[in-house]
């Protein structure tokens, strides 16, 4: 027994650098921290520890472990590893800290979306069932127990592709990728990032029969904890090779990983919700750039992002030819509204085109029709049907709307529901200004009585429809699979979508409406009700929607705007923006668009600004360095907070 306690003692110090989770900039940093002789075998490079810090209980991150410190005094000891297995590969730690540095986040803010939170009982359950199948951990490709960070990834001998490919018109795209995903997976592992969790859905029923089911895993938040961090764990330890998933998929754990295919990259669904704003997208980038891995940007219509790094020769681009459009897609065709713009009341009148009604009731005699609209809900907005004065609430000031034809008009914030006539002109007869569509199916189901209507939007989503001819109105991005493809589509509210305050409206109806009208069926109507002259109208009737994206990117080339520009925006007191940008000093050139009022003061901290910051490409990293500086000095003396986002998508 001396000899064993002798042998302990003069065991060599081994010492862990860990990431603390935190948020504050000042602290993304690794701290020393003693590994106790009883943790040696467990604490392993990217284990996921539990650490005193300030002196609390936090978890961390072992990033790195040496045999030294540069530390002065005594070390706080690792106290706790929660599970056998380490989350964090190297290569995902040095993918999350270059997405910390890109978008002026911590370490640890991108890793709480990479890594999902460990479920113990299910982590039980996976090791005892590999454990029986006879596997050992280095049979599986699981983390090995070397001390020392190997590094940079190993690059793969060929050279990688990166491709933007767009998809022909037609309901057979999830087969199209899941057959493409079945060729690249010959190659190695495979990620597939979807926008949403029923695009994960369609694309893992189209995936089933095509291979093994041991080789696929799902990982979306929505499928919960034990779900979730078994597909995680599955990935981590080499027994899957196709990884499906939402935006957080883009860092699944798969060695090796040699495909990244993303649908859809302009979907806002790609941007993640929390510091540091990343996006899908430029993770993907970033991460076959690291790995040398293959990427696949995919979709229907094309991003003024995915535009910018075609034009800049680092994606090719696959596209349909002209006689594969002409053959798959529809037959585009603009009109405008005809109907009377001014109405008397909520329940009365319609805005949909004598053209357009001619080619639902055309459409339903041969199958389903699809109606488009941008949002839920009846009327959700009522001006004055005189002087067009918005009607609003005599108590808060809110919007009017109407819930249902048979609802009176009602504030959409505080429920007040007594309109007694304009404040302006003193008329008391409303007109729609944005209809939802309620209102749509409303006024389609009385002019075509006996034929069901389907609804669909973001609150009750429909996946299939009935077999016999139907009415479907659906919200953008919520139009369920006819099984076949739709008769016909109509394009509603077009200029509702355009009008929107953003730099983006363009290209994102634009996205919206090619999604829309692939679903209709070869040479099939679709009637976009809007003037036939507008650039994204002209985009969707040529299905040139490359030829659009290029147009627009050369557009804000010339004004020195995103993407071919870094902007980020500054959120805070109207006092402190100013402050935080002159302790910035931004380098020349530069422009500052702002600061403007956002939202109501507050009463603690008075009126909040937004201001936009527009540097040259070329500056990105330096600046983006100087705000993460400051970041960390205001947060390291506990000054007003100052929100940033790197690329806002709100502009």
């Amino acid at each position: 027994m001396a000899g064993t306690s002798r042998a302990l003692d003069e065991a060599p110090t081994l010492i862990a650098e860990v990431a603390v989770d935190t948020s504050l900039v000042h602290l993304d940093k690794v701290f020393d921290y003693s590994i106790p002789i009883a943790l040696r075998a467990d604490v392993q490079v990217g284990s996921r520890v539990r650490v005193r810090f300030a002196g609390s209980l936090v978890n961390g991150w072992v990033l790195h472990i040496k045999d030294s410190t540069s530390h002065q005094g005594r070390l706080l000891a690792v106290e706790r590893v929660p599970g056998a297995v380490p989350p964090l590969s190297p290569t995902i730690a040095e993918l999350a800290r270059q997405v910390a540095s890109r978008y002026a986040g911590t370490l640890t803010d991108v890793l709480r979306a990479a890594v999902p939170t460990r479920h113990a009982t299910t982590e039980n359950s996976v090791m005892a069932a590999l454990a029986d199948s006879g596997e050992g951990l280095s049979e599986r490709g699981a983390p090995q127990s070397d001390r020392v960070d190997t590094g940079s990834p190993i690059a793969h001998t060929s050279r990688p592709t990166r491709t933007l490919w767009l998809l022909p018109a037609g309901t057979d795209h999830w087969q199209r990728i899941a057959e493409r995903i079945v060729q690249a997976k010959a190659n190695g592992g495979v990620i597939a990032v979807m926008p949403d969790a029923t695009d994960v859905a369609a694309l893992v029923t189209a995936l089933k029969p095509l291979v093994d089911p041991s080789e696929l895993v799902v990982l979306t938040a929505d499928s919960g904890p034990a779900k979730r961090w078994r597909a995680f764990l599955l990935a981590r330890l080499g027994q899957a090779s196709i990884v499906v998933g939402t935006r957080a998929c883009v860092f699944a754990p798969l060695e090796g990983v040699r495909t990244i295919l993303l649908w859809d990259d302009a979907d806002d669904s790609h941007r993640e919700a929390h510091a540091p704003y990343w996006h899908a997208r430029e993770v993907a980038v970033m991460r076959s750039s690291a790995e040398h891995c293959d990427l696949v940007l995919a979709g229907r219509s094309v991003s003024i992002e995915a535009a910018h790094l075609a034009a800049s020769g680092w994606l090719t681009v696959d596209q349909p030819d002209r006689v594969t459009i002409a053959v798959t897609a529809a037959a585009v065709k603009a009109t405008k509204d005809d109907s009377d713009a001014s109405i008397r009341d909520v329940t009365t009148g319609t805005r949909i085109p004598s053209s357009a009604m001619t080619a639902i009731r055309e459409g339903l005699s041969r199958g389903s029709v699809l109606i488009s609209v941008p949002r839920r809900g009846f009327v959700s907005v009522l001006s004055c049907a005189k002087c067009r004065e918005t009607a609003r609430c005599s108590a808060c000031h809110g919007f009017l709307g109407a819930r249902s034809a048979q609802d009176n008009p009602a504030c959409s914030r505080c429920g007040w529901n007594q309109w007694r006539g304009c404040g302006i002109c003193g008329n008391t007869q409303l007109r729609a200004v944005r209809v939802g569509a309620d209102r749509t199916a409303d006024e389609i189901g009385r002019a075509f009585p006996g034929f069901p209507i389907v609804m669909s939007n973001g609150e009750h989503r429909v996946t299939s429809i009935p077999r016999r001819a139907s009415l479907v109105v659906a919200t953008h991005g919520c139009e369920p699979f006819a099984g076949s493809a739709y008769s016909a589509v109509v394009i509603l509210d077009v200029l509702d979508v355009l009008n929107r305050p953003s730099m983006d409206a363009e290209a994102d109806a634009l996205r919206r409406f090619a999604n829309a009208i692939a679903l209709a069926g070869p040479g099939a109507p679709a009637i976009v009700v809007a003037d036939s002259t507008l650039p994204i109208v002209q985009a969707l009737i040529r299905r040139d929607y490359l030829g659009w994206a290029r147009r627009e990117l050369e557009q804000r080339e010339a004004v020195h705007m995103p993407p071919s520009a870094l902007m980020f925006s500054l959120t805070g007191p109207m006092t402190v923006v100013p402050e935080f940008l002159e302790d910035v000093n931004l380098p020349q050139p530069h422009r500052v668009l702002g600061p403007m009022p956002v939202g109501e003061p507050d009463l603690d901290t008075g009126q909040h600004v937004r201001a936009l910051v527009v540097v040259p490409r070329r500056l990105a990293r330096e600046v983006v360095s100087r705000v993460r500086e400051v970041m960390g000095i205001r947060g390291a003396r506990k000054a007003p907070f100052v929100r940033v986002v790197i690329d806002p998508s709100d502009v």
